[in-house]
C-alpha cells in the first residue's frame, strides 16, 4: 500500500511500533504510580504516617483513573493504525467519559461498604478495613 492511498493523517507502519512502545510504557508507569497511591493501605507500604490514604479520600477518582489506565491504552494501540490522530482523540475522550460515568454509577449504585456508606480511612500498617 503506497503512502498516496492513505487517508491523511493515519500513522505510518513504521511509527506504529514506536507508538505502542510509547503508548505501554506511559500506561505501566501510570499503574505503578496508582499502585502507590493505594499501597499505604496494606501492611507493607512503605508510608509509615497514619495519615487517610489518597486513593480511600477519593475513590471515585482512583476508580477512573484505574479504569482509564487499564483500558483507554488498549484501545488507543488497537486503533492506532487505523484512525486519523483528530478523530482517535475524539474517540478516546468520548470512551473516556463513558468510563468515569460507569464508574460514577457504580459508587452511586452501590454503596462503600463498613461505615454505612462512608469510608473507613485504614491506617499504615494494618489491613483495610
Amino acid at each position: 500500500m503506497d503512502q498516496q492511498s492513505e487517508p491523511a493523517g493515519v500513522i505510518a507502519a513504521q511509527h506504529v511500533g514506536a507508538m505502542r512502545l510509547g503508548i505501554g510504557l506511559l500506561q505501566g508507569l501510570v499503574a505503578w504510580r496508582l499502585l502507590e497511591l493505594a499501597a499505604a493501605c496494606f501492611p507493607h507500604g512503605n508510608k509509615t504516617h497514619a495519615d487517610p490514604v489518597w486513593a480511600q479520600q477519593h475513590p471515585t477518582l482512583f476508580g477512573i483513573l484505574a479504569l482509564w489506565t487499564a483500558l483507554l491504552p488498549l484501545i488507543a494501540l488497537a486503533e492506532l493504525p487505523r484512525m486519523p490522530w483528530r478523530r482517535l482523540i475524539i474517540y478516546l475522550g468520548v470512551v473516556a467519559a463513558a468510563l468515569a460515568g460507569l464508574v460514577a454509577y457504580d459508587f452511586w449504585r452501590t454503596p462503600m461498604e463498613g461505615a454505612g456508606g462512608a469510608i473507613r480511612p485504614c491506617r499504615s500498617g494494618r489491613r483495610p478495613i
